[in-house]
Order: C-alpha cells, then sequence, then structure tokens
C-alpha cells in the first residue's frame, strides 16, 4: 500500500517493527526479504506521489556527494 502522509492528520502514529528509510534499489530489497514474514515493515521516501521541484533538488544534491 502507498499512502502520502500529507493526507494524513499531525498526531498520527505509525507502528512497525522495521522502518526502511528509502525505495531505493537497496531499500524496496530488503522490503521485500520481510514478505511472508511476520514483521511489519514501513518504508519511507521523500516528496510526494507526484514529481516535486524541490524533493528533485534534494536528490541532486544527495547524488553528487562522494
Amino acid at each position: 500500500m502507498i499512502e502520502d502522509f500529507n493526507a494524513f492528520d499531525e498526531d498520527i502514529r505509525i507502528t512497525a517493527d522495521v522502518c526502511i528509510i528509502g525505495a531505493g534499489a537497496a531499500g524496496i530489497t530488503l522490503a521485500r526479504e520481510f514478505l511472508g514474514t511476520h514483521f511489519r515493515v514501513v518504508v519511507v521516501e521523500s516528496g510526494g506521489l507526484d514529481n516535486e521541484a524541490l524533493v528533485q533538488k534534494l536528490n541532486e544534491l544527495w547524488n553528487g556527494l562522494p
């Protein structure tokens, strides 16, 4: 399930056994390892459901780091 946190109230509480930061290749691969297990996993990714210029600027910054 994909949810946009902007659609939730400020006081929402997400509970999970594992929190993976980033839905890149490593994050998705790791999340898939938990399929079929008893663990509740949440993957957190920056940005919203639409392409956002500000978020793309952040990605450009991270991609430029050594």
